[in-house]
């Protein structure tokens, strides 16, 4: 029979998740774009800023824009702790590979984190 997490104690993990500090890089949650899926593929991080989890659910707090250069291919996005080359991600995306001709941005409008069970 399985347990379902208690909301305070979905809510406590998530804001352990916020203050988790790897190594010297701090609490900072940053959002980055990848050529590829390796670490050394970034072509920019910016940082997130979350709110106070809340129901079992943190959700970013405002948007987040992060500046393509010219000439670059975006194919994954991630969450992460710390700069790079830190590979503390807490998620990665695939997506659809987008080329830039000219410099350009990619805007997150929304993205919330969630412990289920």
């Amino acid at each position: 029979m399985a347990t379902d997490i208690n909301i305070s104690v979905k809510n406590a993990m998530l804001q352990a998740i916020q203050d988790w500090s790897p190594g010297s890089s701090g609490p900072t949650i940053r959002m980055g774009a990848y050529t590829s899926d390796a670490s050394a593929s970034v072509l920019t991080t910016t940082s997130a800023s979350y709110g106070i989890p809340s129901g079992g659910i943190m959700s970013l707090s405002a948007n987040v824009v992060l500046n393509i250069p010219a000439g670059s291919t975006v194919t994954h996005l991630r969450i992460q702790k710390g700069d790079y080359p830190n590979d503390n991600y807490i998620y990665k995306k695939d997506i659809t590979s987008e080329s830039f001709t000219y410099a350009g941005t990619i805007t997150i409008t929304s993205a919330t984190m969630t412990i289920t069970g």
